[in-house]
């Protein structure tokens, strides 16, 4: 087990497992939270208003942003523009049915209309160096190791706004849950809440990840199984044969990545079958 420390937000670090087998990559997440919190806006009742009202009350979730085979750096805030497989968890959204929206993130310099883009100010506006790899065979996706690969380098500014967009695989929505309407009448207990959202179980690319979350004695742990080779239609669909790239997000309570906890960059290695030793 590592401990990841984390910046910007409430929580300052996290414990993270990772093994593989022939055919799943499995990762799991510790973290340290005072409240469990398993509901996400919530109706509730408004006297003033005599109606039912969007509860303030935001779930707890975990976002793992994967490199996508092209240009990749760790923080979604950064200034940079590239795409990245997104594995969301989501402790009322998608926890009740064992899974984690698979997300095809996009992090963009510019709003592109009719799609969930949501702007955030840049963390850094510098120029930097920038190395972008690619394959030879295939110049989407990269299953070659490092040394492998052809790469340039190029002098580039970091944007001052980026806008994030985290959208499950085959869906134009940011909130693939079922959404409900709220209760016909007013509730007998005033402090009732009642759920906005209901998980529902994703099917196809965006239902490739499978995670079931636990709060115990002030911890979420969190475990997220995927197979190493998936079936993908999206080129950001990561496949884990070589050395890989992972950042964290930890979110208490709060919904924007800006209000997130963000790690550095992590790696998974996965060795090639005649390097690993196998004990009796």
């Amino acid at each position: 087990e590592v401990f990841v420390p984390l910046a910007h937000g409430s929580v300052v670090g996290a414990s993270v497992k990772a093994l593989y087998t022939d055919e799943q990559v499995i990762i799991r997440v510790r973290w340290p939270d005072a409240t469990e919190n398993r509901e996400h806006h919530p109706w509730t009742w408004n006297a003033d208003l005599n109606g039912y009202v969007s509860g303030q009350q935001v779930e707890d979730s975990i976002l793992l942003s994967f490199e996508a085979g092209c240009e990749w750096v760790p923080s979604l805030l950064q200034g940079y523009v590239y795409d990245f497989d997104g594995w969301r968890w989501l402790a009322a959204r998608s926890d009740p049915v064992g899974q984690a929206w698979d997300i095809g993130g996009t992090v963009q310099d510019r709003q592109n209309k009719g799609l969930n883009f949501v702007p955030y100010p840049a963390r850094y506006t510098g120029m930097d160096w920038y190395v972008k790899f690619t394959e030879r065979n295939d110049p989407t996706i990269i299953h070659d190791d490092w040394h492998q690969l052809d790469r340039f380098y190029y002098h580039q500014r970091a944007g001052d706004m980026v806008y994030v967009r985290l959208d499950p695989d085959q869906m134009k929505t940011a909130n693939p849950a079922l959404h409900l309407e709220p209760p016909s009448s007013p509730p007998i207990d005033p402090e009732a809440t009642f759920p906005q959202f209901e998980a529902v179980r994703l099917t196809g690319d965006a239902g490739e990840v499978d995670a079931k979350g636990h709060w115990q004695d002030g911890y979420w742990t969190v475990e997220f199984r995927r197979d190493r080779i998936t079936p993908a239609s999206f080129a950001t669909d990561w496949e884990f044969v070589r050395l890989s790239q992972f950042s964290m997000y930890v979110f208490d309570g709060v919904e924007r990545l800006d209000q997130a906890s963000e790690s550095g960059g992590l790696f998974l290695r996965f060795l090639p079958q005649d390097q690993i030793l196998v004990k009796d």
